[in-house]
């Protein structure tokens, strides 16, 4: 095989995985309740004929002699990439037994269905019986994947190739304690504010729509793009220029649908450019999650929590809504949608308190593939970690353990990178901020501004480079902590008066 055919095997591969995104898109947006059988066994099916693709031998030793051979060097730089990230991706794959895969990709599919039943019942009998199941697969994965020191970390390179929990445990515990002494300084504070007309009744349509305007107004391409409902908010890309979002928008919780909406319009800005900038290109299959939710975060929080957003679409929104929002002023609303409290739900948290939810995940996740904590013992443990960081225990297994869709999907590993992606988030909006003048007044004309800024910084790049070097290459620093707080301090310091 030369190159253009090698790509042209790699195709195929890309071909079949965005086939099966379809169907697991398709099973959390319109498939059939009674349908989840059926749908387990196409996509087990799928599974183990895309595995059959990277445990081709003329594929993998056709890649090596191209890798390996005298005209590597003079390659371009992309090139060379395409063919690295092709040596990774088949080294790992083919590490991994059919069986394991198929049996995973089966089980996924049948406990995504038993975890939506247990939230809605409190009944999480069967759904226990498929996690345990599904952790040990993992650690079994793991296992033959390979790692130095944890089995985490094998789980871990899965969202964000390279890393290890040594490196971010000590990051977790110093941000952990920057943020216990933030919210207590927050605490403290005397100012009231007040968010009870945000929990009136909004029509849901509205929202849609209101939700829909302001996603044309941050440059997404409709032609390229669709909306839809789903239990738990997600993106997927399901090939070049068709990237899919869902939503869950709440009656009387207007902005909890609004910032999941933003958010994953976020992931799908991302995946739109990077299709754009390669198109076909091996390097277009982005690996790190944790940049990929620096994005989704970067417009969720840094965006659409500012002053600067809202003062120019409050008037909008404030049209759509009139007899919840028109004796509202528009900082009354900014400080409600910025108000710290500490909630048992993740995804309603507020940017202060969100990343202690996830220190609470990647301990527990830690913990359970290490197997010094069992699945039977997973609730409690949730409930006491959940008191000791929150001062209150779930008021139900739907505010708890189960609140999230993650683990139902095998996605072990995942969580850590929504912490890590809040702190490349600031770090990224800090370097944006010296090429972009007056930045913090989003509207139309900087949403251009700043996609055409993440086009040349961070889409066309791909996954060509790593995290780390490529928050580096942004920035000229490696990750920190610092931005991030320094970004919370500026902003919390003069709503809450500190």
């Amino acid at each position: 095989m030369n190159y253009q055919q090698i790509m042209k095997s790699y195709q195929l591969i890309r071909n079949l995985e965005e086939t099966l995104a379809l169907l697991e898109w398709d099973q959390a947006v319109y498939m059939p309740k009674r349908g989840i059988q059926s749908r387990a066994e196409k996509i087990a099916f799928l599974t183990e004929i895309i595995h059959s693709k990277y445990l081709d031998d003329d594929f993998y030793i056709s890649l090596y002699k191209l890798y390996e051979g005298p005209d590597f060097k003079d390659f371009p730089f992309q090139k060379q990439k395409e063919i690295e990230f092709l040596i990774y991706l088949l080294v790992k794959k083919r590490k991994i037994p059919a069986n394991l895969e198929i049996e995973l990709a089966r089980t996924k599919a049948l406990a995504q269905d038993e975890w939506e039943k247990a939230r809605e019942t409190g009944d999480d009998r069967e759904y226990k019986k498929l996690l345990i199941k599904i952790i040990d697969l993992k650690i079994r994965y793991a296992n033959t994947i390979g790692y130095k020191n944890n089995p985490y970390d094998a789980l871990l390179d899965d969202y964000d190739p390279n890393l290890k929990y040594s490196f971010i445990a000590p990051l977790f515990e110093e941000l952990k304690g920057q943020l216990v002494e933030f919210i207590q300084k927050i605490n403290k504070s005397s100012v009231t504010i007040n968010t009870d007309f945000l929990n009136k009744s909004y029509d849901v349509q509205k929202q849609w729509d209101f939700g829909l305007f302001i996603l044309e107004q941050m440059g997404i391409d409709l032609e390229s793009f669709r909306q839809d409902y789903s239990v738990h908010p997600f993106t997927t890309n399901i090939g070049v220029f068709d990237v899919r979002i869902t939503t869950n928008l709440k009656e009387n919780n207007v902005m909890d649908g609004f910032f999941s909406t933003i958010h994953e319009t976020g992931h799908a800005l991302y995946e739109l450019g990077v299709c754009e900038a390669l198109e076909y290109s091996p390097c277009a299959n982005l690996l790190s999650l944790s940049l990929h939710e620096s994005q989704s975060r970067f417009y969720e929080n840094i965006v659409g929590r500012s002053r600067g957003f809202w003062e120019h679409y409050f008037p909008h929104i404030q049209k759509v809504f009139p007899q919840n929002l028109e004796q509202v002023k528009v900082e009354q609303f900014y400080q409600a949608v910025n108000q710290v409290k500490l909630s048992p739900i993740r995804i309603e948290a507020d940017e202060v308190t969100y990343n202690l939810h996830i220190l609470l995940r990647t301990e527990v996740e830690n913990k359970i593939i290490n197997g010094t904590l069992k699945v039977m013992d997973l609730e409690e443990y949730w409930n006491e970690t959940t008191k000791s960081l929150f001062d209150f225990y779930p008021a139900s297994k739907k505010e708890g353990y189960l609140q999230d869709i993650h683990w139902s999907a095998g996605l072990f590993g995942y969580f850590p990178t929504y912490t890590l992606g809040n702190l490349i988030s600031a770090q990224i909006y800090q370097a944006m901020q010296k090429d972009i003048p007056d930045l913090v007044n989003f509207s139309g004309d900087k949403f251009t501004k700043i996609k055409e800024w993440m086009k040349a910084k961070v889409y066309q790049m791909g996954n060509m480079y790593s995290t780390e070097e490529l928050v580096n290459k942004i920035s000229g620093e490696n990750l920190k902590s610092d931005y991030f707080m320094k970004y919370l301090d500026d902003k919390y310091q003069d709503i809450y008066q500190l």
